[in-house]
């Protein structure tokens, strides 16, 4: 999949990639998603090249959503992509599916001079408690959520889940080494749902201490998601 992406801004990464592989196994025909944060559309975009999905985006920033209309386009993917901040985002629209891998920076970090990286890396951009909030609003009954999040705010993520009767049904931990601390996390919680936690075996990205080289299943999802990236200029966008 060819993306085109901003040469001054956020670029999608490997939590793009694991998400979208996590989420798969999620997709059915002819459901309705949502992909809030879009960015130039690479999560939203891989899934409706999965499986036949009726698409939502929604991206705040205008470079980014204007990158996301430009990569539906060259590959030839309906989405309806909307530009407006999630939280002012109404719709009558009710969600079989919502993706999201939001800013998770803690608030006391220090935020970027540069809004194209500061909306997309810091939690004061989409909030964790107005993300899920919002989010539950829009699921349809039984409807899942799946995100991507830092790991050493997972309480906070149940906290959120447990307020808005979202009930974690798999939880799977991303290491960057075998023995190594997990840095992030993937979840699907699903509405009004009494289903046992399955916590998954765990993502091992790298081999080696020095993180040189892939681990097979990292290198197996990067080959099966095929993207390419073209860095454009922001002043050079004319779409």
């Amino acid at each position: 999949m060819q993306l085109y992406q901003a040469s001054e801004g956020y670029c999608y990464n490997s939590d793009t990639l694991f998400l979208w592989d996590f989420a798969k196994d999620f997709l059915k025909k002819d459901m309705q998603v949502l992909d809030i944060g879009s960015g130039v559309g690479t999560l939203g975009l891989l899934l409706a090249k999965e499986k036949s999905i009726r698409l939502t985006q929604v991206e705040k920033l205008v470079l980014y959503a204007k990158l996301n209309i430009k990569n539906a386009e060259v590959n030839n993917i309906e989405s309806s992509i909307i530009n407006k901040d999630f939280l002012d985002y109404e719709t009558t629209l009710k969600f079989d599916l919502i993706v999201s891998n939001p800013p998770f920076y803690h608030p006391n970090a220090i935020e970027s001079k540069n809004d194209l990286l500061k909306h997309a890396r810091h939690a004061s951009s989409l909030p964790l408690d107005k993300l899920f909030t919002k989010a539950k609003r829009l699921l349809k009954p039984s409807g899942f959520f799946l995100l991507s999040y830092g790991s050493n705010q997972l309480s906070e993520v149940l906290k959120q889940a447990f307020a808005n009767k979202l009930n974690v049904e798999k939880l799977r931990f991303i290491h960057p080494r075998l023995n190594a601390e997990s840095k992030t996390f993937l979840c699907a919680l699903r509405l009004n749902s009494k289903s046992s936690l399955s916590v998954l075996s765990p993502l091992i990205t790298h081999i080696g201490k020095n993180q040189l080289e892939n681990s097979q299943e990292v290198s197996t999802i990067y080959k099966n998601a095929n993207t390419y990236s073209i860095k454009v200029s922001q002043r050079d966008i004319d779409l």
